[in-house]
């Protein structure tokens, strides 16, 4: 592997060992990020909707459920066969471990993929090595920026919230790419359009407006060699693909179900509660500081390592952080939009999962810029990416220390539940059961499976059809 480019003023022995360090740092705070996720994923179980969806399809087959879904409450019918397929396949492996490592391993391809091809676009030497490890500290980076981190665990809802997010990415990779992409290229990117488009709304907006910012920059001269034509046909294509998932996604007959849960409230209204809501935002963004300055630093560094005298231009820097700073605020005000207006609040944090995608991919472009294009000091910003790299280790190490043992404890009182259940039920008991309470992790680590008091609640029903029991399910009241 080719190292990357240290201050010339080290000597050839103190350039390897600081690159021995950096690497080790860097290596080091991705196996711990990566071993962290597969921990709790290990222990990770169905829970809450994830039942639903179970019944749903034990009862009525495939097509029917969708049929059934569509018309009655949810309307992501694209995304189902993933939910259906690794819901049904937890019932045979014991485990929820294998969607996760798949979903994993999709963030670190598409991030992958992603760098290489700007890279390509500015003409930049390719390092597959780095980019790979660089690519599994952003997702690591975008994993803790989650505002509720439990929704990328969670099956039900980690489809629409989280692989959506890979979708989107795959599409700005496909944007970016050389004039004429393969044929797969464009077949899985007509996939992540539509999936987007029916699965995720809020997603779907963002790309809308995206897209209509990038014909508006073809209609005007631009220093960059671009294939016009070529760029009109992909945003043609997307948008075609995309509109098609949204007009699929508001004709559902399950629009107006879920309309008539929450009253309607004007656009206009809409917009004053979405400016109600930019406290809550900032202070949700304020809580993740942290991790989006652990990842500027180390992206600075990356910048100063490709900086040559041609591309050094600090006024294009300010320009772009002028110009990038409020075009962010206003994606992610706008982008919350679509929540408030069917509900009338920003909604659960799981729903604003996207939001922190936009920050990380801004976090990443103006860190680079500012190593690419300023004279930023190579030497201290090789220091500040060590740091960071050293700082998320610590943070990683203490989150396998404190959460992965609740994630534990739980699973075992969750299998300990379970077993007990299917013994009265190969026992045909028929009477109602009070069950004692599972032990609960932190709400933010993971979805647990949370009954109530009233077996009516829904979770109980969904628990009680999914597993056929012919008794009643209800949890004892814990004291306080």
């Amino acid at each position: 592997m080719k190292l990357p480019h240290l201050p010339q003023h080290l000597s050839p022995k103190q350039k390897k060992n600081a690159h021995y360090w950096m690497h080790l740092l860097l290596f080091g705070s991705n196996l711990i990020g990566l071993s962290y996720i597969f921990l709790v994923a290990y222990y990770n179980r169905l829970a809450l909707d994830d039942y639903c969806e179970l019944y749903m399809y034990q009862r009525h087959g495939f097509f029917t459920a969708v049929k059934i879904w569509y018309n009655q409450w949810t309307i992501s019918v694209a995304l189902k066969p993933i939910t259906v397929f690794f819901i049904n396949a937890s019932k045979y492996i014991h485990s929820l471990w294998v969607y996760i490592i798949l979903l994993t391993t999709l963030f670190i391809w598409v991030f992958y993929r992603l760098i290489n091809t700007i890279q390509q676009t500015l003409n930049l030497q390719k390092q597959p090595w780095f980019n790979l490890q660089l690519s599994i500290f952003i997702f690591w980076v975008l994993f803790n920026s989650f505002f509720n981190p439990s929704t990328y665990f969670w099956v039900t809802a980690s489809v629409g919230y989280c692989f959506t997010l890979t979708c989107f990415l795959q599409i700005i990779t496909f944007l970016l790419s050389p004039p004429k992409p393969k044929v797969l290229s464009y077949f899985f990117t007509g996939l992540s359009a539509l999936f987007i488009g029916n699965g995720s709304i809020n997603l779907a907006f963002t790309l809308l407006i995206l897209l209509g910012l990038l014909m508006l920059f073809l209609l005007f001269e631009h220093p960059w060699q671009v294939n016009k034509k070529q760029l009109v046909k992909k945003v043609c294509f997307v948008l075609v693909i995309c509109l098609t998932g949204i007009t699929v996604t508001l004709l559902a007959p399950g629009v107006y179900a879920r309309k008539a849960m929450f009253p309607e409230i004007s656009i206009a209204e809409a917009f004053r509660r979405s400016l109600g809501a930019i406290q809550v935002l900032s202070a949700l963004i304020q809580d993740k500081l942290k991790y989006f300055l652990i990842l500027l630093l180390p992206m600075v560094y990356v910048g100063t390592l490709f900086r040559t005298p041609h591309t050094q231009n600090d006024a294009k820097v300010t320009g772009w952080f002028l110009l990038g700073l409020p075009l962010l605020l206003i994606i992610i005000w706008v982008a919350t939009l679509p929540t408030i207006y069917a509900i009338g609040s920003i909604g659960p944090l799981r729903s604003l999962t996207h939001l922190s995608l936009y920050i990380v991919c801004y976090v990443v472009s103006f860190g680079f810029l500012i190593g690419y294009q300023t004279m930023f000091s190579k030497k201290l910003a090789f220091v500040l990416a060590c740091s960071s790299f050293f700082y998320l280790c610590v943070i990683g190490l203490k989150k396998i220390k404190d959460d992965v043992p609740q994630v534990a404890q739980y699973a075992k009182s969750y299998d300990q539940r379970m077993a007990y259940i299917k013994k009265l039920k190969a026992q045909g008991h028929t009477q109602k059961v009070v069950l004692p309470p599972l032990a609960q992790p932190n709400y933010t680590i993971i979805a647990t499976d949370e009954l109530s008091q009233s077996s009516n609640y829904w979770v109980n029903s969904c628990l009680q059809n999914a597993l056929e029991l012919k008794f009643e399910l209800t949890e004892r009241q814990t004291k306080k």
